[in-house]
């Protein structure tokens, strides 16, 4: 029989319950006495949290001795509770005969399955990846009736891990014999320019004959083979190589035959050819090319959606990064979804996947470590296993800024789980990310990993690289900048410690930064220093909880990191990366030109660049040229031009850029701008997707009488829309405590974002915005046409 796969997204009713229970059973006794009102239907992937308001009582950490510790370190979402999903899945009674299981790619945070009354699995990690075999509790030719229990405990992380079904969940129909989930393992190996080897290795429920046909791109069978036992080797001819720039893969689609070939199952395997090589002295090499991390860390929530998986959010976030040049992702300090790599896969994003952000000693109350005993060797097979087959995974992780890095026993932990990592997965190496290693370092620990992940040490790459010239080293947590968009603070100083404003923000002139140094440190090292893998900077996106530098203070619930706000819109910080990170013209003029009441005195004015030298004019009149300066020593001018003191009048700011004959070859304007009259509304695509989870962002901003936008506008702005759903608001603000889901959003110094999903029938979207004192605004999107 064939293989059947009904992905489980729609008419799905929830309860929420206020509370955690010993034991799910006793969540669902305690459902039965609420009323039918209280269930509603949601879809999934589905995250609760996300749709209440933010609230300083829904998340406080307390020290022994009573006072406050954090506020908003998870988010001050209501995400603490029990979450109690329930559908009805119709099973065919050709199946009876086969073989049904439900698969689950995450849910928040320990769950419970029920079928028809009865518990038919449950999982212990949010993070991980799970499978319910139901064939001998499935009623055939039926409806079935599904109810699955998510608990997330008070202090499960150290930020918003969202809660409930937030990652894709599917029924499977198969034969009796078919292919293990995640049983298929695939390494391609080069040999030379003209010839790949690719080992495939098949588990399967039973004796069955394998064929394996691997396909190009275009759908073209270019090898074949048949085989009995689990394993099999082809030769792949003229292999196109896997590249950032050219992300080519090939599909490996095998199928199951009984003895007189009758076919079982079948399943397709997407897969890429490339060589990645890790030198000491050299540096890393894809495909025999020198290559960079020019890399991010990233939280798993997407701003307004909260931790939901959205292919369509997570795409627009890649697709920003790299538009920066980022080539590199570090999934802090989880496993992604495994539809993320699906993408990085598809995109060209080079990954380093993380398993732990904590092993045996806690960081937070019901954190990783409450089952690491117990389950972290199993928890490590099974993600590989589940991600081993994508060639953007490059690297494994073991753990970020692990206690037991000071412990002088904690190497032998590192140890037997790079061993786990290597049984499972002979072909790639294995790192971690160490925050200590003045202690790491001499007490063995950073020694059991094949390649040692810094944590904001470039000041010290070159001293561990005399001493261990063994070591491979990468920068794998790099900078931890923070900044608030828009907010450029006068005077200009750089803040190296966590510096506390009334109004909980910080500086946007990108000086600020924990207890660390600058992007621009980090590069300068980086271009100097070859061996050194290269850097993931943390972190690409604002993501909530994590406040810092506003641990203790509210309103204040999602981080100030990002190098773009939580609504996925640039910070300043965005072009300097962009200059260095790729080959474009760059040259970004910041902070804007509204310093009403402060005629004639000194604004410092910065400017991100590509180019060498610039000059500065202030209403025509020149304020002097800036040039580049080169070396360690000059931290700042390798990178941005800075004008201290630039006399403020109203009119225009410009920057000029100027080639090595003199010649103007790009500018950058800012304007004063007058009184707001006009909501802009700016659809980030062309179409909205014919596609009811696809979502599309919409930047919204204010202008003057002369089309200048108005940089300091704080207007409520309401929405509604015909022909889709309204899914959120953001801003970008981390002091906002209203709620994400909701239609209406204050703009943060001019701008927010509104997010809407096509309605299932429309061919034409209208988001109409309305402001008091402004003239209603209306944008007609076009939904895209249905596809033959």
């Amino acid at each position: 029989m064939k293989r059947t796969v009904f992905e489980l997204s729609r008419k799905v009713r929830f309860l929420k319950i206020e509370r955690t229970f010993e034991k799910a059973e006793e969540a669902i006794a305690y459902a039965e006495t609420q009323p039918q009102t209280a269930w509603r239907e949601v879809r999934i992937p589905h995250d609760w949290g996300i749709e209440g308001n933010f609230r300083r009582e829904n998340d406080i950490v307390y020290r022994e001795d009573g006072s406050v510790k954090y506020t908003g370190r998870t988010g001050g979402l209501p995400t603490v509770g029990t979450g109690l999903y329930q559908t009805s899945v119709f099973i065919p009674a050709e199946y009876a005969a086969g073989s049904v299981r439900l698969e689950f790619d995450g849910v928040m945070d320990q769950s419970a399955v029920f079928l028809n009354g009865k518990r038919v699995g449950s999982n212990h990690w949010g993070y991980r990846s799970f499978t319910v075999d139901i064939t001998d509790s499935a009623a055939y030719g039926k409806e079935n009736q599904l109810l699955i229990a998510a608990e997330v405990k008070p202090e499960n992380g150290r930020w918003y891990s969202g809660a409930g079904i937030f990652r894709p969940m599917r029924l499977v129909l198969t034969d009796r014999i078919h292919l293990i989930p995640d049983g298929v393992q695939i390494h391609a190996e080069v040999k030379s320019p003209d010839l790949a080897t690719v080992s495939i290795r098949v588990e399967t429920s039973g004796q069955a004959q394998k064929k394996v046909r691997m396909l190009d791109e275009n759908g073209v069978t270019v090898a074949e083979r048949m085989f009995g036992e689990k394993s099999a080797e082809l030769n792949l001819p003229s292999p196109h190589l896997w590249e950032i720039d050219a992300p080519y893969l090939y599909l490996a689609e095998i199928t199951l035959l009984d003895g007189v070939g009758k076919e079982l199952d079948q399943k397709s395997y997407p897969f890429g050819v490339r060589t990645i090589v890790f030198h000491p002295e050299k540096g890393f090499f894809l495909n025999g090319k020198y290559t960079k991390f020019k890399g991010a860390c990233m939280h798993h929530d997407c701003g307004l959606l909260g931790a939901a998986y959205n292919e369509s959010a997570v795409t627009r976030q890649l697709e920003k990064l790299r538009e920066m040049g980022c080539n590199s992702i570090r999934t802090s300090h989880n496993p992604p979804a495994p539809q993320f790599l699906n993408l990085c896969d598809r995109m060209g994003f080079l990954v380093v996947e993380e398993f732990f952000d904590e092993w045996i000693e806690d960081k937070c109350q019901n954190g990783y470590h409450t089952r690491f005993e117990e389950h972290a060797e199993k928890d490590i097979r099974d993600v590989i296993r589940r991600d081993a087959n994508h060639p953007s995974v490059i690297l494994w992780s073991i753990g970020n800024e692990i206690p037991e890095q000071l412990d002088p026993n904690g190497w032998k932990i590192a140890a037997r789980l790079r061993d786990i990592c290597h049984d499972e997965d002979p072909t790639r190496l294995v790192t971690i990310g160490i925050n200590r290693a003045d202690q790491a370092i001499p007490n063995g620990f950073a020694a059991q990993v094949d390649v040692v992940g810094l944590n904001y040490r470039c000041r010290s790459y070159q001293k561990f690289h005399k001493d261990h010239p063994d070591y491979i080293l990468f920068g794998s947590e790099t900078e931890s900048s923070w900044s608030s968009r828009g907010e450029y603070k006068l005077p200009v100083v750089y803040e190296h410690e966590r510096v506390i404003r009334d109004d909980l923000t910080v500086t946007a002139y990108e000086t600020s930064m924990n207890r660390t140094y600058t992007p621009e440190k980090e590069f300068s090292y980086q271009e100097l220093l070859p061996f050194v893998c290269g850097q993931f900077t943390w972190t690409g996106f604002d993501y909530l909880g994590e406040p810092a530098p506003y641990d203790e203070e509210w309103p204040s619930r999602s981080a100030y990191f990002g190098i773009f706000d939580l609504a996925g819109l640039p910070k300043d910080r965005y072009w300097l990366f962009k200059s260095e990170w790729t080959n474009q013209p760059v040259l970004h003029l910041f902070p804007h030109w509204n310093w009403q009441g402060m005629e004639g005195q000194p604004i410092q004015v910065h400017c991100f660049t590509s180019f060498d030298r610039a000059e500065l004019f202030v209403n025509g009149v020149s304020q002097g040229m800036r040039k580049k300066y080169y070396g360690f020593e000059h931290e700042l001018e390798q990178y941005r031009f800075i004008w201290k003191e630039v006399p403020y009048q109203p009119g225009e700011l410009r920057v000029a850029a100027y080639d090595d004959d003199g010649k103007i070859v790009m500018e950058d304007v800012r304007y004063t701008a007058g009184e707001p009259e006009k909501i802009v509304l700016t659809p980030e695509k062309a179409e909205l997707a014919r596609d009811e989870d696809s979502v599309l962002f919409v930047r919204v901003s204010v202008t003057d009488a002369k089309d200048v936008e108005c940089p300091l506008a704080n207007n409520e702005i309401s929405f509604t829309a015909e022909g889709a759903e309204i899914v959120g608001t953001d801003n970008g603000d981390q002091r906002d405590t209203r709620g994400l889901t909701q239609p209406v959003r204050n703009l943060y110094n001019g701008l927010c974002v509104a997010a809407i999903r096509w309605d299932g029938k429309s061919d034409t979207v209208c988001l109409t915005a309305v402001s008091n004192g402004f003239e209603k605004a209306t944008v007609m999107i076009p939904v895209a046409p249905e596809k033959d």
